[in-house]
């Protein structure tokens, strides 16, 4: 397996399976960070998840947008959203907290999303990468759209099937 492909799994399946334990396991709340807070163990759960996500995000995107395609501006975007994440999965969605967070995870969703289109239009992919990953990458952003228009009690829904797509969006720039 590439490791490139194998560092997005990792990534994707630290995040997500946290998330996903955290949804399931307690009460529904409005978004995934108040999931997040609701005590001590699942903070340290979701804090540790976020950080091995950086981690393997950081390598793929180490290797595959420094490395492999000598892009600073898209290895450094990369960088920017993974220190996003890190801080908005340290600041608690709650309390005087709550808008910094708010501020840190947009941050970090923003810095994503230009990590993924700048790499579909500034990298010299393969044509079929750029036609399966750009359509994704679309999806994503109108799910962002969709998130702030709904019920407000489903808003984790949404967040769940993002931040689901997004490694899946980065792994379709690798297709040859």
């Amino acid at each position: 397996m590439n490791s490139s492909i194998a560092y997005l799994v990792i990534a994707g399946l630290s995040v997500n399976g946290v998330h996903a334990y955290l949804l399931f396991t307690q009460e529904r709340r409005w978004s995934i960070s108040e999931h997040g807070i609701s005590g001590k163990k699942a903070r340290s759960i979701y804090t540790i998840g976020h950080f091995i996500g950086v981690i393997f995000l950081f390598l793929f995107a180490r290797q595959f947008y420094l490395e492999q395609y000598k892009s600073k501006l898209v290895f450094s975007v990369a960088l920017l959203g993974a220190a996003f994440e890190i801080l908005q999965a340290i600041v608690p969605a709650k309390g005087k907290y709550n808008i910094p967070h708010v501020i840190l995870a947009y941050g970090m969703w923003l810095s994503y999303m230009a990590t993924g289109f700048l790499g579909v239009s500034k990298l010299p992919l393969p044509h079929q990468a750029k036609l399966l990953a750009t359509p994704l990458l679309l999806v994503i952003a109108s799910l962002f759209v969709i998130a702030h228009l709904i019920n407000r009690n489903n808003v984790w829904k949404v967040q769940m099937a993002m931040i689901m797509l997004y490694p899946v969006s980065l792994g379709l720039m690798l297709v040859k």
